[in-house]
Parts: C-alpha cells; sequence; structure tokens
C-alpha cells in the first residue's frame, strides 16, 4: 500500500506535464522554434544520426495538431503552471514530517491523497474559469498537501519496518514513484488522445477515481502503529517490535516502547550534526543527477543526436526501467547484509552510495568521450542508472537507521533542501545550452563533466562525515544540553543537572 501510495501521488502529480500539451494552443515544436534549429544546423556540432526528413514531417504534422489546444498559454505560462506545484512542496515537507510523527502517518496521507484526488477532478472546472491565478493556485495547494505524503510513509516505516527490512521497504516508495511515473506518461498521452469528456479532462478524472480506490482501502485497512492494527497476531507483532532496535530499548528500559512517540525535536543538534548535513549534501548532489538524467535526457538526445520522438520516449522510459529494477535489487541486498549482520551498517550504507556517487560519476564524465557513438552513450546511460539505484542501500535508507523518533522530520529536511534541485538544475542546464546553441555537443559535454564532479563531492561528504549509528539526539535515555554553546550529553536523564554543571548556563535541546 505505500508503494501503491507514491504510484498515486506520482499519478495525480505527473499527469498535467503530459494533458498541458494538448491543453495548450502554443507548445515548444513551434515552426519559429523549427526555424531558428535549422538556419543554425549547417554550423552545429550536433550528430546527425537519424534522418532528419521524417523527424521533420512530424513535427509539422504536431505543429498543425498543437494549435487545436483550448488554452492560450505560452511557453512561459506553461512552465510558471506546472513550476507552481513545488512552492507548496517545498515549504511544507518539514511542517508534514513533524505533523506525522506527532499524530501518525495513516490520516496525514489521507488527507494528502484526499485533497490530490479532489484538485485533480476539479482541475477541468478550474482550467475553463479561465482565471490564472485559481488554476496556479490549485497546484500550489496540491503541492502542500502531497509534500505530506513522503514524510508520513518514513514515519510509517519507522513503526512497521524491522531494522533489516527498511532498505527494502523504503525502495519500494522510490519503485512506486517510477511505475508510477512510465505509469502516467503512458496513460496520460492516450486519454489526452483518445479519452472521454473532451480528452484531456479524462486524464485528470481517471487519475481521481484510481486514487479513490486507493484512498477507500488505505483509510480501512492501514494503521499508524502495528498495535492498533486489529488484524495482527502478537506473534507478528512481537516480531516487527523485537526487530527494531529503538522500540526493543525502551522496551527494556521501562516496558512501554510506544513512548517514543511525542518526544520535543531537538533542532539545534540536528542541525549541528555532521552525519545529517553529510546525508543533505549528498542527497541534493543525487537528486542533481536525478534531474539531469530523468528530466533533461530527451533534450539532450533530440538536440544532439536527433532521436525521433518515439525513440527518445522509449529510451526513456527504459532508463525508469533500468533505475525501478536497480533500486529494487539493492534494497533486498542490502537488508540481506543487515540481517545476516556481515558488515557494520555505515560501511554498508557508505558501500552503496560510493556505488551510486562514484560509478554513475564516471559513466557521466565517460559521455563527451563516446562522441557521436550513440549506442555507447546509451549503454553508458544505462550503466549509470544501474549503479545509481544502489542508493536504496545507501542515502534512502540511512535516515531510518539514524533516527527512529524523528524520521519524518530528518527526512523532510533532507529532501526539501535536495529537491531546490527541482529549480536549480534545469535553470543551469538551460544557460549552458543556450549559451552556444549552435555546440550543443560540447556544451552538454560541460554539463556532463559538472554533474560527474558533483556526484564525486556528494560521495566524498558522505564517506567522510556519513553515519548509521542511532544518534544520541534520538534516544529517549539521554538529555542533550547546551552549556556555553556546547552540547553535553547526559547519558541518564536521571541525573541531577544542577550538581553537574551550573544551571544559569543550561538550555535543553
Amino acid at each position: 500500500m505505500a508503494m501503491l501510495a507514491t504510484f498515486n501521488l506520482y499519478l495525480c502529480r505527473v499527469n498535467l506535464s503530459i494533458a498541458i500539451v494538448a491543453m495548450s494552443k502554443y507548445n515548444k515544436s513551434s515552426s519559429n522554434n523549427s526555424s531558428k534549429h535549422d538556419s543554425s544546423s549547417s554550423t552545429s556540432d550536433a550528430c546527425n544520426i537519424f534522418d532528419d526528413h521524417g523527424d521533420n514531417n512530424n513535427n509539422n504534422t504536431n505543429n498543425q495538431q498543437n494549435h487545436h489546444g483550448e488554452f492560450d498559454w505560452s511557453e512561459s505560462t506553461q512552465s510558471q503552471i506546472l513550476g507552481a506545484f513545488f512552492y507548496g512542496y517545498l515549504v511544507f515537507q518539514i511542517v508534514g514530517g513533524r505533523l506525522a510523527e506527532l499524530f501518525g502517518a495513516k490520516w496525514l496521507c489521507a488527507a494528502g491523497m484526499a485533497v490530490s484526488l479532489m484538485i485533480n477532478a476539479m482541475t477541468p472546472l478550474i482550467a475553463r474559469t479561465q482565471i490564472y491565478w485559481l488554476l496556479v493556485a490549485s497546484r500550489v495547494v496540491l503541492g502542500m498537501f502531497q509534500a505530506f505524503i513522503f514524510p508520513a510513509l518514513y514515519a510509517l516505516c519507522s513503526k512497521w519496518a524491522p531494522d533489516h527490512e527498511r532498505s527494502t521497504f523504503l525502495s519500494f516508495l522510490s519503485i512506486g514513484s517510477n511505475v508510477g511515473t512510465i505509469a502516467t506518461n503512458a496513460l496520460s498521452g492516450y486519454l489526452a488522445e483518445h479519452g472521454f469528456a473532451g480528452g484531456w479532462p479524462s486524464v485528470f478524472y481517471v487519475s481521481a477515481i484510481i486514487c479513490s480506490a486507493w484512498l477507500l482501502i488505505w483509510t480501512v485497512f492501514i494503521r499508524s502503529d502495528p498495535r492498533d492494527q486489529p488484524c495482527i497476531t502478537h506473534r507478528e507483532l512481537q516480531y516487527i517490535e523485537s526487530n527494531i532496535d529503538a522500540i526493543a530499548a525502551a522496551d527494556a528500559g521501562d516496558g512501554d516502547g510506544s513512548k517514543l512517540k511525542k518526544l520535543p525535536v531537538p533542532w539545534l543538534a540536528i542541525f549541528r550534526s555532521k552525519p545529517i548535513w553529510s546525508i543533505i549534501i549528498v542527497k541534493w548532489c543525487m537528486c542533481w543527477n536525478y534531474q539531469l538524467l530523468l528530466s533533461k535526457l530527451p533534450s539532450y538526445l533530440k538536440t544532439v543526436f536527433k532521436y525521433p520522438i518515439e525513440q527518445n520516449g522509449f529510451i526513456n522510459s527504459m532508463v525508469y526501467v533500468v533505475l525501478t529494477i536497480s533500486i529494487l535489487l539493492s534494497g533486498l541486498v542490502a537488508d540481506f547484509i543487515v540481517r545476516k549482520k556481515l558488515i557494520s551498517k555505515t560501511l554498508l550504507r557508505k558501500i552503496f552510495e560510493s556505488l551510486a556517487a562514484f560509478v554513475s560519476a564516471i559513466c557521466l564524465a565517460a559521455i563527451p568521450w563516446a562522441q557521436c557513438n550513440n549506442t555507447i552513450v546509451i549503454a553508458l546511460i544505462m550503466i549509470g542508472m544501474i549503479f545509481f539505484g544502489t542508493q536504496a542501500g545507501g542515502d534512502i535508507a540511512i535516515v531510518s537507521d539514524m533516527t527512529n523518533n524523528f524520521t519524518a522530520t530528518v527526512f523532510a529536511i533532507a529532501n526539501t533542501i535536495a529537491f531546490t534541485c527541482g529549480f536549480i538544475t534545469p535553470l543551469v542546464i538551460g544557460y549552458i545550452v543556450e549559451a552556444s546553441p549552435g555546440q550543443p555537443r560540447r556544451q552538454w559535454s560541460y554539463i556532463f563533466y559538472m554533474s560527474a564532479a558533483i556526484s564525486v563531492l556528494g560521495g566524498i561528504v558522505f564517506l567522510v562525515f556519513g553515519s548509521a549509528d542511532r544518534q544520541p539526539w534520538d534516544r529517549d535515555d539521554v538529555v542533550v544540553v547546551v552549556v556555553d554553546e556546547e552540547e553535553v550529553i547526559v547519558e541518564d536523564r536521571h541525573v541531577v543537572v544542577e550538581e553537574v554543571i551550573d544551571t544559569n548556563s543550561v538550555t535543553k535541546i
């Protein structure tokens, strides 16, 4: 159900990216743009591997069809509508993470999905009001409520997934989002062309219907805590709690592992933690490459190799498929190693993250050396994505190793900062490519070298400062205090602090 949650999350998020092509009268494949490219083609260093004539004919046909859209939205207007989602998404992730820890993941996920399906169901009506700001506002609200879901699912993992199964559990969240993206691209494209209610409106209606079915099952059968699940057996409950170190430690101490719930967040200790910052940095670096390969790859294949749209779409889909398989297998292997206790968790996470960061960086840096050999370029991209997926045993799972009380909050902090790449990466890549539009292969080589360096930087930081050990500020049997701006860990919260230090200089975190 958690995997289906992220599937529906992306279904309700990505569908507008496909539907807006059918909704708009103006699209990127306009004749003006085509003539610009044609005029500069004589001096371009692009690899003209495919016959442009057939592709240009297809583009001309598409241009005629593109002008049958219902709304007079320019390309910049479309970008503003699509980008509005991230304003709400970035701001409310940390709020959602903390709410999930305080009140449970079930109803927070349910609320996020309920609002998502309602906005999807109303999008055709909102768009046809011709009130631009109302459509933008609806996308901001969609981002706000979807921001709750991923942190809430991490909180759910901290209660339900034994320590040796967390890599697999969390990898399924990424798998759901990848499969959701693939399915949404295919389904939305078909419905926009052949669907009911005029084509593109059916994209949103079908998404709302699918999401409604998931929401019904979720609210009936899912519980935030295994102790509240009436269908679970005592043996299953005992197995789960005995294999979650934090709960087992609390039960051993005072017999009530449920006290892990409502501890105050040690904000200062979290933001001063070097392992936390190593996660934030490596997530940002990996997110950069994720945006590069999964968002800008079609542009690269089109501008450098002149791939036809059908083959371009197929390659892009295969990248998602390869990444999904890699994430699944990496999660299973990582959990097997944890279960058998072959190596420490910290070493395990660093090995998997090193494979993801360094091998993918090598593949990116090697792409320019392949020049116009498209077979080698595609092979390098696929190999890079195979190793990129090994982060399922690295940074994807390490947050749940470090903290059980504040899993959702810490994940939300890291993910909020990492998701700034959603804005930054396309802007930087666009600036580099547009700096010399007649030399796309050379400009893209700069992009690949820079991205490889960013990946290496993230891997090095994680190798040096990363840790999968449970952090002192996460334990409920210690007190973290600040004495004259220096942190002091008191191992026993029953110690009389006044006898240790001057209380005037003590601030409890």
